[in-house]
């Protein structure tokens, strides 16, 4: 039986997740991990390029998109190795990660979830330990504040402002982008809550770990570069993944704290919407007389979230099901 099952969830990236796989079997011992890949439908040849170059990795291949806790539930439940390491198709494991992740939860045998320091692809540090979504950090985010004091513990709760990072933590939770999960315990609490289409998902499973008293840590010598939005490559897109990170901020929020938690939420998102608005249109006017880059009308994209929480105000849109991308 294998120490570690390394598991990736894909939908139309293949070029991003063959590199990505290299990077995360060719370096590893043998005998110490199996992979398992779940493509969600990709059109791109995802499916034949990975049967092409690694055999010997387990492919499930979805007929269409399932979502991605639906999908990695699929690997998880094919999984053979005492933990699971959940990677993005978009990340590069660096030299060693794999193995200070999975050392790290050796020593902590209280530990449930470990994830460890993931960078941007120019080397800065990227995010990746949050709290649990509250009003408070709802409206610290609508406001802007984070963005402007990053380092701030109040103004920056969400992101634990301030934090040295440079030390092991006790977390809330951490990104789903390289994850490593004791998979006894995973079995334990149940896999991922499949209504929680795209986002969401590990927030909701750290938040069940530590119902039940187990740690989330994060460590910081292990590194993983991770590129952000792998499959979102065009702008209606982007736009769709940032309604889709909203609608699960609620549906996390109605899930734990109530319905009338996530009605409030559904507000703040709402009058959050519309200084963005005020800071867009005079740069979309800017970048359009200087000609540079990418227009910024392209940011008004995420604006079509308004309608959505205009209607939510008198139903709770996060739970339904529509808004799934096919």
């Amino acid at each position: 039986m294998p120490k570690l099952s390394v598991l990736v969830v894909s939908r139309n990236t293949r070029d991003l997740l063959l590199e990505c796989l290299r990077a995360a079997v060719h370096r590893a011992a043998p005998g110490f991990q199996e992979v398992i890949v779940v493509d969600n439908g990709s059109g791109d040849g995802t499916p034949e390029a990975v049967r092409r170059e690694f055999p010997e990795v387990a492919l499930i291949a979805n007929p269409s998109n399932f979502g991605y806790a639906r999908a990695m539930n699929q690997g998880l439940e094919r999984a053979r190795g005492e933990y699971a390491l959940l990677l993005n198709s978009d990340t590069l494991v660096l030299a060693g990660a794999i193995e200070r992740v999975v050392e790290a939860a050796e020593r902590r045998p209280d530990a449930a979830a470990v994830g460890c320091r993931v960078l941007y692809p120019d080397g800065r540090f990227q995010p990746s330990s949050f709290r649990f979504p509250s009003l408070l950090g709802l409206a610290m985010a609508a406001a802007g504040l984070p963005r402007l004091f990053p380092s701030h513990r109040l103004f920056n709760w969400d992101g634990y402002g301030g934090r040295d990072w440079s030390a092991v933590h006790d977390v809330d939770f951490v990104t789903g982008c390289f994850l490593l999960l004791r998979l006894e315990v995973l079995r334990e609490i149940g896999l991922f809550d499949p209504r929680f289409f795209l986002y969401g998902e590990e927030a909701d499973l750290c938040r069940r770990f530590r119902a039940r008293g187990w740690k989330v840590l994060f460590v910081p010598d292990a590194s993983v570069v991770h590129r952000g939005g792998g499959s979102a490559t065009d702008p209606s897109l982007r736009a769709w993944t940032y309604e889709a990170k909203q609608r699960a901020i609620l549906f996390f929020l109605h899930k734990w704290r109530g319905p009338l938690v996530a009605w409030i939420g559904n507000w703040i998102l709402l009058l959050g919407s519309f200084p963005r608005l005020l800071v867009w249109l005079p740069a979309d006017v800017l970048e359009r007389l200087g000609s540079r880059g990418r227009p910024a009308w392209q940011r008004l994209r995420k604006l079509r979230t308004v309608p959505f929480h205009l209607r939510a105000i008198l139903s709770p849109g996060w739970l339904q099901r529509s808004w799934e991308r096919p």
